[in-house]
């Protein structure tokens, strides 16, 4: 397991399972691969994802992103299955909050449970808001912890 580290973790190797640019699909591919990329290029301490069954976890972890992809659930369900996918922390939430104040709790967690400190930067995406509102909404926005 180390050697499979140390060759991902070297950015001059070409890993070649890893498509450069897989084909897109649809609104979730999309919005998935642009998060990854922005992660990627900003140098973010990690990616964060609110996830009702898993799936934008399991996307976003398919692109082998070298930090760590905090994924926020409400099940503790999905939250067992997603301890066996690679890179991904899964985190459930206990609170179910307002769409405005999503990032604010996410915030205070990341802070608590997560150990970003006030200045780390993460990319946070969500396909659908619809566990936490009414409509649903294609979202990925780069966030700094205060």
């Amino acid at each position: 397991m180390q050697v499979v580290k140390d060759i991902e973790a070297n950015e001059s190797i070409s890993i070649n399972w890893v498509k450069e640019e897989p084909i897109i699909h649809n609104e979730f591919d999309a919005v998935s691969r642009q998060a990854y990329k922005t992660a990627k290029r900003l140098k973010v301490r990690a990616i964060v994802c609110l996830t009702k069954e898993g799936n934008t976890a399991l996307r976003l972890s398919s692109f082998r992103q070298q930090k760590p992809i905090i994924a926020l659930t409400f099940s503790e369900e999905v939250n067992r299955k997603l301890s066996l996918v690679r890179g991904v922390d899964g985190v459930c939430l206990d609170i179910d909050p307002a769409i405005e104040e999503v990032l604010p709790a996410v915030n205070d967690l990341l802070k608590r449970r997560c150990e970003l400190q006030p200045g780390d930067k993460f990319v946070f995406v969500t396909v659908t808001l619809s566990s936490v509102g009414r409509e649903s909404s294609n979202l990925f926005t780069v966030q700094q912890v205060y």
